[in-house]
């Protein structure tokens, strides 16, 4: 299988939304569908978010 990349671009109206997106970016929410064998690569940045 070829591998894929998913980008979604969509505006967060809220601080609840970006905390919401920041969980289930860096798995801290519970999400019983992921796959636990594999980990989000960052295209821009490091660690720390506010690295750019």
């Amino acid at each position: 299988m070829s591998p894929l990349t998913i980008l979604r671009i969509e505006k967060l109206k809220t601080f609840g939304n970006v905390a919401a997106s920041d969980d289930h970016v860096t798995r801290n929410r519970e999400t019983p569908n992921a796959d636990p064998t594999r980990d989000n690569r960052r295209l821009i940045g490091g660690e720390d978010s506010r690295d750019f």
